[in-house]
């Protein structure tokens, strides 16, 4: 138990980091000082003397918003993963196996044949198609066990993602 808390604060610990460091990597050449400063600067423990322009443009409005946006969306699909094995009682549950993610490529793949192009409306596309995915996995779990085990949700979560996925290119 204590190695597993151990690892899970050091990786904690090293977002931060690796944050700060991909703030730094670019094809501008902006340093670790350089960012700490425009970094604190920005939330009011400085000021933006003696700082490029350039530098504090690309690291509040193109690196930074990046970053950010990685670090919520990981946290989201984790989240999301974690769900998914916690409401199957199986650690195999993902949204692969689940049919999720070919539901949703299966209607954006639909959206495209329509000739819809707006990233919008594809999004509302891979929603419902990733929706009903689930909706259709459900009903074949339903009719193939009424006892309520997960082995039945998998494997109709199989079987309908193989089935969506030989739907798309």
């Amino acid at each position: 138990m204590k190695k597993t808390s151990f690892l899970f604060a050091f990786l904690g610990a090293a977002i931060p980091f690796a944050a700060l460091i991909s703030v730094t990597v670019g094809t501008a050449d902006i340093t670790v000082p350089e960012t700490l400063r425009v970094l604190g600067a920005s939330m009011g423990a400085g000021s933006f003397e003696g700082i490029a322009d350039s530098s504090r443009i690309i690291i509040l409005n193109l690196r930074l918003p990046r970053i950010l946006l990685a670090l919520s969306s990981g946290a989201c699909l984790a989240a999301a993963g974690a769900v998914l094995q916690g409401v199957f009682l199986n650690p195999m549950a993902d949204p692969y196996v689940m049919g999720i993610s070919s539901g949703a490529a299966f209607a954006v793949a639909i959206g495209i044949i329509l000739g819809t192009s707006n990233q919008i409306t594809l999004q509302i596309f891979a929603l419902i198609g990733s929706a009903g995915a689930v909706a259709l996995v459900l009903a074949v779990a339903g009719l193939a066990s009424r006892r309520g085990e997960s082995t039945g949700l998998l494997l109709a979560g199989i079987a309908i993602s193989v089935m969506l996925s030989s739907g798309y290119p």
